[in-house]
């Protein structure tokens, strides 16, 4: 038999006792005033005041303040409405429209049931990093909403990163030439790497790059030793390893003879730079003995 519990009840209709087939639990009523219509449903904007539903199993809406609406289950708050309309999930104080919150890194899941099997679904997540600091972070995921892999984050700092392999496509802005072989920069980083030789120790070194995709733009210092032998004058320890040998590099200023003669080579499959004269022969140590070369240069790198 179904029941209704409540402080009293009366039936606007004047036909008998309310039934309620599939049972119903009404608590803390102050004011009912409500006919049953043919499916034996109260009519919601009879009801006046009503402090919680008990809805089915282990679930329950309720008024846990003044112009707020919570929705619970197992015993626990899951959505609170407050009073500006804002709705809060796992917070009772949203401050947004949607306002999400949790112990632990936070998603939404958006899924997309027409696309290929375990390509369905993306996630937006707040999670934390290595310092506990909250970034942003996209990740694809598999139908079962595991495995996947993460494809962008933004930093606390507003700074965009992208895992290994990934970076901006730039393919919508292609020619059709069909001379293109990438579109894809997927890398860019700063440093400094420090000019060296296996012969001899340079004084007054420094170093710095820039690399844009597979481009690495060097610049450099290096001072000789005097009374050197007549190994090559070498250029060790780029950051790199050049791609293929380019006459690629410049000199800015240099006590080494005519400074216009000097091409600085680098050499492929390895980290060197080779100083060499325009008849393509090297320099030696004893020729540069006690000279300094500021140069700079560019070159590919795989």
């Amino acid at each position: 038999m179904s029941r209704i519990r409540a402080n009293n009840i009366v039936n606007g209709a004047g036909t008998g006792a309310p039934t309620f087939p599939n049972g119903a639990i009404i608590s803390g009523i102050a004011t009912v005033n409500a006919d049953i219509d043919s499916n034996s449903n109260l009519t919601a904007n009879q009801i006046t005041s009503l402090q919680s539903i008990g809805v089915g199993t282990g679930a329950t809406v309720t008024n846990p303040a003044d112009n707020e609406l919570a929705f619970n289950t197992n015993g626990v708050e899951r959505v609170r409405v407050d009073s500006s309309g804002n709705v809060g999930i796992g917070t009772d104080e949203p401050t947004k429209a949607l306002h999400l919150s949790q112990n632990s890194d936070v998603a939404i899941r958006l899924q997309a049931r027409n696309a290929n099997v375990d390509n369905t679904s993306w996630e937006i997540v707040v999670g934390g990093n290595a310092s506990n600091d909250a970034e942003m972070i996209f990740r694809t995921r598999n139908d079962a909403g595991t495995g996947g892999s993460e494809i962008a984050r933004f930093t606390t700092g507003g700074d965009l990163k992208f895992p290994s392999g990934g970076g901006i496509d730039f393919s919508a802005t292609s020619d059709g030439s069909g001379t293109t072989t990438s579109e894809l920069l997927d890398d860019y980083e700063e440093g400094n790497w420090t000019p060296s030789n296996p012969n001899v120790t340079y004084t007054g070194v420094f170093g710095w790059y820039t690399k844009v995709g597979n481009v690495v733009h060097t610049w450099g210092r290096v001072t000789v030793p005097s009374n050197l032998d007549g190994n090559a004058f070498k250029i060790n320890g780029l950051p790199y390893t050049v791609l293929a040998e380019q006459y690629a590099g410049g000199v800015a200023i240099t006590n080494i003879g005519n400074g216009n003669d000097i091409c600085p080579m680098y050499n492929q499959n390895d980290t060197s730079i080779v100083v060499r004269n325009y008849n393509n022969t090297n320099y030696t140590l004893s020729f540069v003995s006690g000279k300094f070369l500021y140069f700079h240069g560019s070159y590919q790198t795989a």
